[in-house]
């Protein structure tokens, strides 16, 4: 057997070729292949060719609810309805820290919108508001603040919001995971009073169709599992796949940019 070295190897070799194949790539060749921002410019294109279109529904409240302290429910508190949703209209906001909870029923990762009026007296100035979103009743009955957790404050699901012109259609801009809304009034003329109408749910989703049932057979715990699991998913398939319906798109982006 004959053995085969790198210096055999090597000298079979012409000459010229080792040393074309060994010159350094002209200045054109290293930027087309060693180019990050080429490669990251084509993966952008082709993750926009693949953007899944979102479907939006627009969902109208079930009405008005207050949370009671109830120590022999799972999260502490009893949802008690005070009023279905044309109750809605009729309820007035006119002191600093009066407050209104909107049920919308069952969850949804979406936007909020809704018409503003002055009734009586004209307002003459901005009318501010704080929205609390609440996937489960504990988020809008129990304050954020003091806020004492690790995790960043501006995540928590509430935005405080001025409103210069009375009466107005508002939108806000960022979309939440909720059930519930609570709506404070923080600043208003005194004397003045305002309505809310036509509040609605912009849910979005990129899921499309219908998820076969699990078997009749099977225990109806497993059914109820299943029914939560396939809502959950439901609401975190958005432009990309998020790890949570609360996780809003700067917090997958950041998950996606860390991966």
């Amino acid at each position: 057997m004959v053995e085969v070295t790198r210096r055999h190897l090597l000298s079979a070799v012409p000459r010229g070729a080792i040393a074309a194949a060994l010159a350094p790539l002209p200045l054109s060749a290293q930027s087309v292949a060693l180019s990050p921002s080429s490669v990251g410019q084509s993966l952008l294109e082709k993750a926009e060719q693949l953007k899944p279109r979102l479907n939006v529904s627009v969902q109208k409240p079930l009405g008005l609810v207050n949370p009671v302290r109830d120590t022999e429910q799972p999260l502490g508190w009893r949802i008690d309805k005070v009023g279905d949703a044309d109750a809605i209209e009729s309820r007035l906001l006119q002191k600093t820290g009066g407050a209104l909870i909107i049920d919308f029923g069952g969850h949804r990762a979406g936007h909020l919108s809704f018409d503003i009026e002055s009734v009586g007296a004209v307002i003459g100035a901005p009318v501010r508001l704080r929205f609390t979103f609440g996937e489960v009743i504990s988020d809008v009955a129990e304050p954020f603040q003091p806020y004492k957790g690790w995790l960043s404050e501006s995540w928590l699901p509430e935005e405080i919001v001025t409103i210069d012109v009375v009466p107005s259609s508002f939108r806000l801009p960022r979309r939440y995971a909720f059930r519930f809304v609570k709506i404070e009034l923080l600043g208003l003329p005194t004397g003045r009073k305002i309505a809310f109408h036509n509040f609605r749910a912009h849910a979005v989703t990129s899921a499309t169709g219908t998820v076969p049932a699990l078997p009749k057979r099977l225990p109806a715990d497993l059914h109820d599992m299943d029914r939560v699991a396939i809502a959950t998913l439901h609401d975190c398939m958005q432009t990309v796949f998020e790890d949570g319906p609360r996780r809003d798109q700067a917090g997958a982006c950041v998950s996606a940019d860390r991966a």
